[in-house]
């Protein structure tokens, strides 16, 4: 993610980048994933992308552009 306008405390929380770690939180979800498991869930989940709480916009807007991007790569890969 380079740049985003999304509302501090909220949306923000795509990239936002919690004290001593490296990365968003939000972001790592997407390390190791396959294209099918890239969906957005509403709750819990260890197999796809756990959606931002009061940013769930945000959160589907950043997973359909990454899974967009992934299955097009896949797609010129062949």
């Amino acid at each position: 993610m380079l740049e985003h306008k999304e509302t501090p405390g909220l949306g923000s929380q795509i990239s936002d980048v919690e004290y001593e770690q490296t990365e968003s939180a939000f972001l790592s979800q997407f390390k190791g994933k396959i294209a099918r498991d890239i969906v957005l869930v509403k709750g819990e989940t260890k197999d796809n992308i756990q959606a931002i709480t009061g940013a769930t916009i945000s959160s589907r807007a950043v997973v359909e552009g990454v899974r967009q991007g992934v299955e097009k790569f896949l797609k010129i890969k062949k």
